[in-house]
């Protein structure tokens, strides 16, 4: 059993479902999450939970030179299981206890704790906290009251600024919060990064893991509940974690390898803990609503209130968000599944002449196509069934041609045109006689614009993106190596930059990988910079300085 932990019904599981187990024995000697979890009690007078203690005992495993053993540790547990508050006890004693342990190998002065997040909301979750137990003016008694004294002795200053949010102790070490493509210059001792789930682009969770690699025992947290398909950094990194946790338990546990020597032949810098139920289980099942929510019965969260949200919640939310499991979309189902059952009919079946509409649909992650057919019955009643499940996609455009044959009413195949990979069977479906494919769509028509036989003329958007970044295209320029610009840094440097490129618009280019929001890009004169050289910008329009610039060239 886990430390503290009442195993019974009413309680959740304190050892997470799969997790990176410790190299030795954890003692108060070989892991300072005892000492966190003292400072906790002592100094914050919060009372942890038993798996928030398990996870800072095992998170903070020490190595023999007193560092620490994980340099990243990813943490994946159901929402309203205490994160924040776990993120918040960790990073005040970061902050006023550890930036202070070892002034030879990581002085104070260069102590820096980064919360970061997709968003500066997010990440302000844990300041906040930290904030009201340390706050030196705290601006009502309500605050006055949540304020540790020895903790406000030891802070210096505080700023508030919206995006410029710091704590600064006497000692010199701070705590930031971030958004994060905004940290990317920074250079931190230790970063909580909360709501991994979010990040749908690499840009944002590199910009960040590069913080911490020039640090002397320096740590990164991840910490989120389970993602969908967007969820890429996430996806990844679980991936990697599991994939050890697995080696480890084929070697180590079957008494192939040594602790040590599995450490030698892997990462063992990597620390992976998860909090999830097992996949497909049933959404009121016991056992898997305690794996995934270890808080379960020490709080205000019980059985019967996790299991109310079952009729509330979409399914895909409900698995993601309360068992941490994993789902490939999140769509409301336009018939709910146990109506649906009921409305199974073994003896019906569309009639020979009568007109078949296939539809086409495949996961997100390319994994399994369904196909099915729809069309009505003699009784003049709807009948639909699901024709056949099978993995993958290449199989489809063989399979719909053997229906057509087999099935010669079968004269429209309905696709999901946008969020589905299906789409891209449409090609494969053009009629090879004609060059055409037909497309069925539903559109309101109030005015009675639209008659019966008349001819239009119509645009179709295929593609919306928000918030996307676009240079002009003659900024661009390939070589081997890719398309790259140059951008300007805030200190004036040219910096040479590989990007990914998506669609062009006009004479713009989307870019999908590599720029973030408000860099500046060079677009003219481009071609005369070597990186790392200082230069002179000047804005894009800025024709009077565009053309002093030119002058002086010439002469």
């Amino acid at each position: 059993m886990g430390i503290g932990e009442i195993n019974d019904d009413a309680h959740g599981i304190t050892t997470p479902r799969i997790f990176t187990p410790p190299l030795r024995e954890l003692t108060p000697e070989t892991s300072n999450g005892f000492a966190v979890i003292e400072f906790a009690e002592k100094f914050l007078h919060v009372h942890l939970y038993p798996w928030q203690k398990w996870l800072l005992i095992h998170g903070l495993e020490l190595l023999p030179d007193g560092s620490y053993r994980f340099r990243r540790v990813v943490t994946e547990v159901a929402r309203q299981n205490g994160k924040t508050t776990l993120m918040s006890v960790l990073v005040a004693w970061w902050l006023f206890v550890d930036s202070g342990r070892h002034p030879e190998l990581s002085p104070a002065w260069k102590f820096l704790v980064v919360g970061a997040a997709q968003t500066l909301d997010n990440a302000r979750a844990p300041y906040q906290a930290v904030l009201n137990w340390c706050n030196p003016n705290p601006a009502s008694e309500g605050e006055a009251a949540l304020a540790v004294p020895v903790l406000q002795k030891r802070v210096q200053r505080v700023n508030n600024s919206h995006g410029e949010e710091a704590i600064i102790c006497r000692n010199k070490a701070q705590y930031i919060v971030r958004a994060d493509k905004n940290i990317r210059s920074k250079s931190a001792s230790r970063v909580v990064f909360d709501e991994l789930r979010e990040q749908h682009t690499d840009d944002g969770w590199n910009a960040v893991s590069q913080t911490t690699k020039a640090i002397w025992s320096s740590q990164l947290w991840g910490i989120s509940n389970a993602g969908d398909y967007r969820s890429v950094v996430l996806r990844r990194v679980v991936d990697e974690g599991r994939a050890l946790a697995e080696s480890w338990n084929a070697s180590v546990e079957t008494g192939k390898q040594s602790p040590d020597e599995w450490a030698d032949e892997h990462d063992p810098s990597y620390g992976y803990f998860e909090w999830s139920a097992p996949d497909k289980c049933e959404l009121d099942d016991l056992d898997g609503i305690r794996q995934a929510n270890p808080s379960m019965g020490y709080g205000p969260m019980t059985y019967r209130s996790i299991a109310a949200d079952i009729n509330g919640m979409t399914e895909a939310a409900y698995r993601t968000e309360v068992l941490c499991q994993w789902v490939t979309a999140d769509i409301t189902p336009y018939i709910n599944p146990k109506l649906w059952k009921r409305g199974i009919d073994p003896k019906s079946r569309i009639p020979d002449d009568g007109r078949v509409v296939l539809s086409v649909d495949t996961s997100a992650d390319r994994e399994t196509t369904y196909i099915a057919a729809a069309g009505y019955r003699e009784d003049g009643l709807p009948h639909v069934e699901l024709i056949v499940r099978r993995d993958g996609m290449l199989w489809v455009p063989k399979y719909l041609k053997m229906l057509r044959e087999a099935w010669p009413n079968i004269h429209e195949i309905a696709l999901q045109s946008k969020g589905c990979p299906a789409v891209d069977f449409a090609d494969p479906l053009v009629d090879p006689k004609t060059g055409t494919f037909g497309v069925r769509a539903e559109l309101s028509n109030p005015n009675q614009k639209l008659l019966p036989g008349q001819f239009t003329k119509v645009k179709l958007l295929l593609d919306v993106r928000e918030r996307s970044i676009v240079v002009p295209r003659k900024a661009l320029s390939i070589e081997k190596g890719g398309a790259f610009i140059y951008i300007i840094r805030r200190d004036d440097i040219a910096e040479k930059r590989f990007v990914q490129t998506g669609p062009e618009i006009g004479n713009k280019v989307v870019i999908e990988r590599g720029l973030g929001e408000n860099e500046r890009v060079v677009v003219e004169g481009y071609h005369k910079l070597v990186p790392g050289v200082k230069v002179h910008a000047v804005e894009a329009g800025d024709e009077k300085a565009i053309q002093a610039l030119r002058e002086e060239e010439e002469q």
